[in-house]
């Protein structure tokens, strides 16, 4: 009898040990081989780690694995909620979120309002911040209670849930405290992986935060290995290093696909890559800029055949785009017209208004950035010198590429831009609408378009909460921005993983990949 008590009270000691250290059962994490390790290989790294001082795709990937938002958009872009488990419209321009009790930070404290309410205003108070635009509408942030906070905004704001999806919350008192450099370094957050360790800019390992507020079922580690070569990241998978890829080399999915190890899905892209044109008085070298002119536009737009480019260096791993947001963007309208491919055209538009003056102009655009871009830039090269527009493709490296001091210098340079929270607003708030007239607006104006009747229907369309009428309205700013031409559309890339069979994940079209929506098969 004694010997059984004896038992019993070391059971509940043990018992009672594992629950206070947050302990997990050694089934509940997900398992490949045997091992709960989730291997993953991407092109590029992550800028730094600090989720309010970069919008960058790869930074964000990270900063979902680490951080949380308010509410979530799954893999097509629908809210779900996430911190917030509710929200309501006390009145057109007032929304009340009410934040889960069950959610805490990695080191131990719950989330209240005043870390949501700091981590908003944080972003609105840091002038280097790319995410402030996302916050454009609101116009106060206001606690309520432990639980609950309030943002009120200028105007009736229908897509302020979707911006929110892309702003991570912070503890309060651990980035107050701390300087910039260290938050970049040293990300602390609410989501289910922490950061473990690091090799340089190379790799990355994700521990599992044990009993996540969220998450039940989890790999207990995640590997990030950053390959910028395409092929070489095929062969890992292929060798079994890594489990699962991102834009393997597409001479390679036919193989992948064949190899009954694997799944190599290829789906429709958000991203689109564009050809920018400075609407600056004069080029870097001195010359009259003869991009201001909207039939100088015109003529290079025609210039370039899309088709040629996604069949030749994409490999048909691009779709040729007509205009800036794809179909599945909010906004979209078959009605914006596109010149189309005519050289014949374009060279007549270029005898009336090209009066090029010195040597050829550079074609910039990152290194290792975009798929196949070294390419695309030659290509479009040989299609504009065959009407008469000599350019010079030059590489940059992508963590210093159109950042001030590159922009001030570049001409003519290839970019591109992904409608996250999948509303076109995302490219005209921070993009079309004049840069320096409002903080909130325009930060990402990288080429200098200016037109004070766009900036106001810009902003007329943050200040409605109609979804017809700001459908409306979008459509026509996308009219009006395919008529000047502000960007030359090129194609929306597709994107392309592998993985092996035994996982199941789908891709999302924000391109994310996200390790806690990999599952394993039973």
């Amino acid at each position: 009898m004694r010997c059984t008590i004896l038992r019993t009270t070391v059971s509940l000691l043990l018992l009672l040990a594992a629950l206070s250290a947050g302990c997990q059962r050694p089934d509940d994490w997900l398992r490949l081989d045997g091992r709960s390790e989730l291997r993953i290989a991407i092109p590029t790294g992550p800028l730094h780690l600090d989720p309010h001082l970069d919008a960058e795709e790869i930074s964000n990937i990270f900063y979902h694995h680490l951080f949380d938002p308010l509410v979530f958009l799954d893999e097509n872009l629908t809210v779900r909620p996430w911190l917030a488990r509710s929200w309501s419209n006390p009145n057109p321009r007032t929304w009340l979120f009410n934040l889960r009790t069950e959610a805490v930070f990695q080191n131990g404290q719950p989330v209240t309002a005043a870390d949501v309410a700091y981590s908003l205003e944080r972003i609105r108070q840091l002038e280097q911040s790319p995410k402030q635009t996302l916050l454009s509408s609101v116009r106060s942030v206001r606690v309520v209670s432990r639980g609950t906070v309030e943002i009120t905004t200028h105007e009736p704001y229908a897509p302020l849930l979707g911006k929110l999806s892309q702003i991570m919350i912070v503890p309060a008192d651990h980035y107050r405290s701390r300087s910039l450099d260290e938050t970049k370094r040293n990300p602390s957050g609410s989501g289910p992986y922490r950061l473990a360790a690091r090799r340089g800019d190379r790799e990355y390992l994700l521990e599992a935060v044990p009993n996540h507020w969220h998450f039940r079922r989890l790999f207990r580690r995640v590997r990030v290995r950053v390959e910028p070569d395409d092929t070489t990241r095929a062969e890992l998978l292929a060798q079994g290093r890594v489990d699962l890829i991102s834009a393997p080399a597409p001479g390679q999915i036919p193989t992948l696909r064949a190899d009954g190890r694997f799944t190599a899905p290829v789906s429709p892209g958000l991203r689109l890559v564009y050809l920018g044109l400075t609407f600056r008085e004069r080029l870097a070298d001195g010359r009259p800029n003869p991009f201001r002119e909207v039939a100088v536009r015109r003529a290079v737009s025609m210039a370039l055949d899309r088709t040629r480019l996604t069949t030749g260096p994409l490999e048909h791993m691009g779709e040729p785009a007509v205009q800036v947001v794809s179909r599945s963007v909010f906004g979209y309208t078959p009605e914006a017209a596109h010149p189309g491919h005519d050289p014949e055209l374009a060279r007549v538009l270029l005898r009336q208004t090209w009066r090029p003056r010195g040597g050829a102009i550079e074609l910039r655009y990152p290194r290792a950035k975009y798929f196949r871009v070294r390419e695309v830039a030659d290509e479009c090269a040989r299609q504009l010198a065959s009407v008469g527009i000599g350019t010079t493709p030059v590489g940059v490296d992508k963590l210093s590429y159109l950042q001030p001091e590159e922009t001030s210098r570049s001409d003519m340079f290839l970019a591109s831009w992904i409608p996250l929270t999948g509303d076109a607003s995302d490219i005209f708030e921070a993009c079309f609408h004049s840069r320096g007239r409002d903080p909130n607006f325009g930060w990402y104006n990288i080429v200098g378009y200016s037109n004070p009747e766009l900036d106001g229907m810009i902003t007329a369309s943050t200040r409605t909460a109609d979804r017809q009428q700001r459908l409306e309205l979008l459509q026509r700013i996308l009219i009006r921005a395919q008529a000047d031409n502000i960007w030359i559309p090129l194609y929306f890339q597709k994107d392309s993983y592998a993985h092996r069979r035994e996982l199941i994940w789908r891709p999302r079209l924000d391109r994310y990949v996200l390790a806690f929506e990999v599952e394993v098969r039973p």
